[in-house]
């Protein structure tokens, strides 16, 4: 309990009676979405702007899958996971660095990804090539700088560009 206290944060209990024992709530001051501050792109380290963009990912892709079919949560899931995979985001990242540049990446950027392709990380890929690994990290990095910089209409953008390109 003082493990999830000391990396959470805040907790207050809410009804110690009616629980009987003590559950943690954690007490959210502003809306996850909403900017950290004056950050620039290369602030964080690639490994958590990657473990934010990785979470944005998917959300995303959950959210663009429910809207278009009203099919089962099972169904759902196995074609969220062709694109939420590391191959499938490599491939996405591939479309994004196309010669016509659909994205239209800024200098800083094509630093990041470049920044983030390049990072060694300690972790192991279940299920990828090393080459994969290291394209998904990079677009994970991307979405995650954007988003912690409150830039969620560009982490819309990169993902419609990216998707655009598979049709």
């Amino acid at each position: 309990m003082k493990k999830i206290k000391n990396a959470a944060g805040q907790f207050e209990v809410k009804d110690k009676k009616a629980l009987g024992s003590c559950i943690p709530t954690i007490n959210i001051d502003k809306p996850s979405y909403s900017p950290l501050g004056k950050l620039q792109l290369f602030d964080y380290p690639i490994s958590t702007l990657a473990w934010i963009g990785d979470a944005v990912f998917e959300l995303e892709i959950r959210m663009a899958l429910v809207k278009q079919s009203e099919s089962p949560a099972g169904v759902l899931n196995r074609k969220a996971v062709q694109m939420v995979s590391a191959k499938g985001q490599a491939g996405l990242l591939e479309i994004l660095l196309q010669e016509n540049d659909p994205a239209q990446l800024s200098t800083a950027e094509r630093g990041l990804l470049q920044r983030a392709r390049n990072y060694h990380s300690k972790s192991v890929s279940k299920g990828a090539d090393q080459a994969d690994y290291r394209a998904a990290t990079a677009l994970e990095a991307l979405l995650g700088a954007h988003i912690l910089s409150g830039n969620t209409g560009r982490v819309a953008e990169l993902i419609r560009c990216a998707l655009q390109g598979l049709n």
